[in-house]
């Protein structure tokens, strides 16, 4: 399975590197030498974000809460995710208390 990844940071280094043993991989990022490095140390490719979402099967949201729909938009809006299994790993929690961050105490999702 191919599996581009919205995001370079540590969630998505941590997936990348573990998926990487048995599945292609592509990573993107805001700071594409940042991506290169994190995609080189965990055996995966570099990409840009619509790379990345054309290039998968599945596509993991691997963005801070915030940048989630930059992201989407980066990718090429939601037509890019079409026909596509997409992950969202991205909810807007407190690091502090694994609590919910939004007024309406919903999750992003």
């Amino acid at each position: 399975m191919k599996i581009g990844c919205l995001g370079a940071g540590g969630m998505a280094k941590a997936l990348a590197g573990k998926w990487a043993a048995t599945h292609e991989v592509m990573l993107s990022g805001r700071d594409a030498d940042k991506t290169r490095a994190v995609a080189e140390a965990v055996g995966a490719s570099a990409g840009t974000a619509q790379e990345a979402a054309a290039f998968g099967d599945a596509v993991v949201l691997a963005t801070r809460w915030e940048d989630v729909f930059t992201a989407i938009d980066a990718a090429g809006g939601p037509d890019a995710f079409a026909e596509k299994i997409v992950i969202g790993i991205n909810n807007p929690v407190s690091i502090d208390t694994f609590l919910t961050t939004r007024d309406d105490g919903q999750s992003l999702t």
